[in-house]
């Protein structure tokens, strides 16, 4: 077993204040959508495509497909989506570059820009027709709550001058991820104390993996968390065997195990199975 987590009472930071450039991204934004976006419903990403200058991606929560990609960027400019890429590479510098090489540059921009918040899948299809270019893209994304997940592809339509003109969304495939904990071996604690105690720090539990199944609805695996309880607490947070789950899942759930409540005339040993189950 590995103990990775502190027995001391952890202290947590204050939520970080915005970068500077995001505070920039969301008044340009704001401005772009004629409203006041919370700031709660902000995703950003940096990114970068081939030679040109790195960009921040700025997206917008929806509740049905999670974050998407409203705007760019580049320094202190603001560029809409669909007119961002021959923004970024620069309209001369776009002209120049053979056809292989501008299917090249498209696809790159569609993951890292207008699918940074997804989950690509297999390769990009490229295809031209009527001076346009069409590139397929698979991938996962939220669908409509948490846990409930889509595999779905688009094609993305860009002028001869790299502007996105069209995208068009096909689900393939629903996936759901389900969330479940069950006691493995318990020494000294009734199952009734245990599952009181866990669920004293249910809500941050659960938080760990929703907030991590956001920005990758593709996560699953397992993580086995033995621990002992004493004075109304829950120190000694130790792994048991190489966990399949995402580590920062894993040590998030640790964390919130160690801010839990117990009675305390409870004294004994907990060994559970905390899992993500998608399918």
């Amino acid at each position: 077993m590995t103990l990775l987590f502190a027995q001391a009472t952890l202290a947590f930071a204050a939520a970080p204040q915005p970068r500077p450039e995001d505070v920039a991204a969301k008044k340009a934004a704001d401005a772009a959508a004629g409203k006041d976006i919370p700031w709660a419903a902000f995703c950003f990403e940096d990114a970068q495509v081939g030679a040109s200058a790195p960009v921040r991606v700025v997206g917008v929560r929806k509740r049905e497909t999670g974050c998407e990609t409203f705007g760019v960027m580049q320094g202190d400019t603001w560029s809409a989506v669909d007119v961002a890429l021959p923004a970024v590479i620069g309209a001369e510098a776009w002209k120049v570059l053979t056809p292989a090489k501008k299917d090249e540059v498209e696809s790159a921009w569609i993951d890292a820009v207008l699918l940074p918040f997804a989950t690509p899948m297999g390769a990009h299809a490229v295809g031209h027709a009527s001076g346009k270019t069409q590139i397929t893209r698979s991938y996962l994304r939220r669908n409509g709550e948490t846990g409930k997940a889509a595999e779905a592809k688009t094609v993305f339509e860009f002028d001869a001058g790299g502007r996105l003109v069209s995208r068009t969304e096909t689900v393939l495939r629903e996936w759901r991820t389900a969330f479940f904990i069950q006691d493995d071996e318990l020494s000294g604690i009734t199952e009734a104390v245990a599952q009181a105690g866990i669920e004293s720090s249910g809500g941050a539990i659960r938080a760990c993996w929703s907030e991590a199944w956001e920005f990758d609805p593709s996560i699953s695996g397992l993580a086995t968390l033995w621990w002992t309880v004493g004075g109304g607490k829950a120190t000694q947070l130790t792994i048991v065997n190489e966990p399949t789950m995402p580590e920062p899942v894993v040590r998030c759930i640790g964390n919130a195990l160690q801010r839990s409540t117990w009675p305390p005339e409870s004294s004994g040993t907990v060994q559970y199975v905390f899992g993500l189950d998608r399918r």
